[in-house]
């Protein structure tokens, strides 16, 4: 078993279980399978079956999806900020797949030590990746500062210029309050496809899913109004 370092990112589909009860499973089961085989500069997402050596992997586990990225310890800074990119690219057609199938996504960005083993994914990064995207009350993806912090300055201005992640006070159900990192999904989807499938904030008779919702709207807003200023 090897260490190794890794950008890791972790999504739920929100509404799992309403989406079981209420579909045929085979309708599920395929939905998901197009969903996991989205496209990375023409190139599939490579799952568990593949070789550690490759760039990306993800694992698809009922409701949960984990991409995590080769290792990234003894690399020079550019092929650090190259994989992160990949990663980040992964995730942008994640939320378009998604939305095509109007399927709320919930995700987090982390970095740090995991072990791939025969089929196995373990490490702190998994943990901290279920437990911050937990904490989340919106349809969105947080990136967190220690993954921040490995990618260069340079990378980082660039991406915040071109407003690719965003800084934004990131709806927690608990945790304290600041802006925080977020992916810039929005810009993505919109120029993907006409109109954000996945948010209907006026579907759901439950407070919890609205509230979700109201706040993935208000984050819409913000990132439309950024792009016109």
């Amino acid at each position: 078993m090897e260490k190794r370092e890794s950008f890791v990112a972790q999504f739920d589909i929100l509404g799992f279980e309403k989406l079981v009860n209420n579909s045929e499973l085979e309708k599920v089961a395929n939905t998901y399978r197009q969903v996991r085989l989205g496209q990375v500069d023409g190139a599939r997402l490579f799952n568990l079956n593949s070789s550690q050596n490759e760039t990306l992997s993800v694992l698809n586990f009922s409701d949960t999806f984990i991409f995590y990225t080769a290792d990234i310890s003894n690399l020079e800074q550019n092929k650090v900020d190259e994989i992160f990119d990949m990663l980040r690219a992964a995730c942008l057609i994640f939320f378009v797949d998604a939305n095509c199938f109007e399927l709320p996504i919930r995700g987090t960005i982390v970095v740090g030590d995991i072990i791939v083993s025969e089929g196995a994914v373990i490490g702190r990064p998994i943990v901290e990746a279920y437990k911050k995207e937990k904490m989340q009350d919106w349809i969105g993806c947080w990136i967190t500062d220690e993954c921040i912090e490995k990618i260069s300055k340079n990378s980082l201005d660039d991406y915040l210029q071109r407003k690719m992640i965003v800084e934004y006070e990131i709806p927690l159900k608990e945790g304290d309050v600041g802006e925080k990192y977020a992916l810039n999904w929005v810009s993505f989807v919109d120029k993907s496809h006409e109109g954000i499938k996945l948010l209907d904030e006026k579907k759901s008779k439950e407070w919890c899913v609205r509230r979700k919702h109201k706040n993935t709207k208000e984050f819409i807003d913000f990132v439309r109004k950024l792009e016109t200023s």
